[in-house]
C-alpha cells in the first residue's frame, strides 16, 4: 500500500492501553493520570477486526505496544487470533519486561516473532529513579531476558539515554550485545508532553561513546522501513542500534501507521491528525468503509515530522498515550 510519496506502508503499531506499572520520567507525568477505560477503549473484537481488515489491505507487520501492553486484561487470546491472520508476516511486542515472568507460558504460545524490552539502566538505584518505582523490579526485567533467550524469537533491548539520569549506563547495556545475540538499541529522547525539560543524548554522541569503549564500529546495511541504524563491534554476538528521530530523522523511509487505545488511526507519531475508527465501527461501518478510512489515512501521511520546529506540533501528548 503506497502513500502519495510512494512509500510502502506495511507496518501497524497497535497501542493496547495507556496504563503502565512504571512511571518513567520521559514517558509519563509524576502525578497519576486518568487512564482510558470502559467504552473509551477499543474492545478486543474491534482491535482484531481492524487488524484483519488492515492486513487484507497491505499491512504485513503488527507491533503491540502500550503503555505496558501486558497490563491489558486477558490479552493473549487476541495475540493468538491475530497471529493466524492471512497476510500477516511478523508480529512483535514492545514491553518493559517486568511482567514477562508471570506470563512466560502465554507468551510462548502467542506466536511472536520479536519482543523488544525497554531497559534504561542496569543499576537498581537509577532504575528506581527513572521509573519512579521499586528498583527491585529490575530483577524481573533481567529474569525476562533469561526467559526470552530460551525462546526462538528475536530479542531487542531499547534504551533512552537521558543526561543526568542514565548516560553512564550506555556501555553497560551495550555489553549485553557482546555476551548474547541480542540487539541493543539506543533511542534519542523525544521531549513530548510534560517532559520537555529533560535533555537526551544524540545518536552521534552515543556512537562516539561506544567507539571510545569498544573500538571502531562497523556499520551494517539496514532494512528499508527499519528506523535503527545498526553497528557491529568486534567480538559482539549482537548488534548495536541507534534510532535518531531528531538528529537524523528517517521520515523518507517511514512505513508505519499507529492505532491508539481509543481507536484513532494516526499516520505519524508526531502529528495530532488521524481518523476515529472506533466511532466509525460503532456507527455501523462496513469492512469496506474501514478499508477506505485506512487508505485515506495513508494518503494523508505527511512527508516528515516537524518536531524540531518551534511550533512543537504533535508534542503535547505524553508518550504513554501514543504508543511511542
Amino acid at each position: 500500500m503506497k502513500d502519495r510519496y510512494s512509500r510502502n506502508i506495511n507496518y501497524l503499531r497497535v497501542s493496547l492501553t495507556d496504563k503502565c506499572n512504571l512511571r518513567c520520567r520521559y514517558c509519563m507525568p509524576e502525578e497519576k493520570e486518568q487512564c482510558l477505560n470502559g467504552d473509551r477503549l477499543l474492545t478486543d473484537d474491534e482491535i482484531y477486526r481492524i487488524i484483519r481488515i488492515l492486513t487484507s489491505s497491505g499491512i504485513e507487520k503488527v507491533r503491540f505496544t502500550g503503555g505496558e501492553p501486558l497490563m491489558r486484561k486477558n490479552v493473549f487470546p487476541l495475540f493468538r487470533a491475530v497471529r493466524q491472520l492471512e497476510g500477516l508476516r511478523t508480529m512483535s511486542l514492545t514491553t518493559n519486561g517486568t511482567l514477562i515472568p508471570l506470563y512466560e507460558k502465554e507468551l510462548r504460545e502467542s506466536g511472536f516473532d520479536q519482543i523488544n524490552v525497554s531497559i534504561d539502566t542496569l543499576s537498581r538505584k537509577e532504575y528506581a529513579d527513572i521509573t519512579r518505582t521499586d528498583g527491585s523490579l529490575l530483577d524481573s526485567v533481567r529474569k525476562s531476558l533469561d526467559i526470552l533467550s530460551l525462546m526462538d524469537i528475536m530479542v531487542k533491548i531499547n534504551c533512552v539515554p537521558i543526561k543526568g539520569l542514565n548516560e553512564d549506563a550506555i556501555p553497560f547495556l551495550a555489553e549485553i550485545a557482546r555476551e548474547q545475540p541480542i540487539d541493543v538499541r539506543f533511542i534519542e529522547f523525544m521531549p513530548l508532553g510534560c517532559h520537555k525539560k529533560l535533555t537526551g543524548i544524540g545518536s552521534d554522541e552515543i556512537t562516539w561513546r561506544l567507539e571510545k569503549r569498544f573500538g571502531k564500529a562497523e556499520k551494517i546495511s539496514g532494512t528499508i522501513g527499519e528506523p535503527a541504524v545498526y553497528f557491529r563491534f568486534r567480538g559482539f554476538k549482537g548488534r548495536i542500534g541507534v534510532i535518531s528521530p531528531l538528529s537524523h530523522k528517517f521520515c523518507r523511509d517511514c512505513s508505519r501507521i499507529r492505532l491508539t487505545p481509543d481507536g484513532i488511526l494516526r499516520p505519524c507519531l508526531f502529528h495530532d491528525d488521524g481518523a476515529d475508527i472506533r466511532t466509525a465501527i460503532r456507527n455501523g461501518a462496513s469492512d469496506k468503509d474501514i478499508a477506505d478510512i485506512l487508505r485515506s489515512v495513508v494518503m494523508n501521511k505527511p512527508y516528515e515530522h516537524f518536531f524540531n520546529d518551534s511550533s512543537g506540533e504533535g508534542s503535547r501528548r505524553n508518550m504513554n498515550m501514543i504508543g511511542g
